[in-house]
């Protein structure tokens, strides 16, 4: 859930911005332990914000690109469907 929350956050605001807050709430004095952020849960979510982020695979790469042609022809393939089913029952009138 906090890393939906993550990503929601660093699409508004600088990265680096909410590592910081993070280090903040990690190293903060509390009144209660279970109000500080989990240290360990800190610091997998400041190396997830700081670090580059990974490469797509082969496969979704070739996936993204399917899907991306599928979408583009989408609307081309709606538009010639009357005439494809016109032509398919022999209802296209002779020249």
């Amino acid at each position: 859930m906090s890393l939906h929350a993550d990503d929601a956050a660093t699409r508004a605001h600088d990265p680096r911005l909410l590592a910081t807050a993070l280090v903040v709430l990690a190293t903060a004095a509390s009144p209660a332990p279970a109000l500080a952020a989990g240290a360990t849960d800190s610091v997998q979510r400041i190396h997830r914000l700081l670090g580059p982020a990974e490469p797509l695979g082969r496969a979704r790469r070739r996936l993204l690109h399917a899907t991306a042609a599928a979408l583009a022809l989408t609307p081309v393939m709606l538009a010639l469907t009357p005439a494809l089913v016109a032509l398919a029952l022999g209802r296209i009138p002779a020249a």
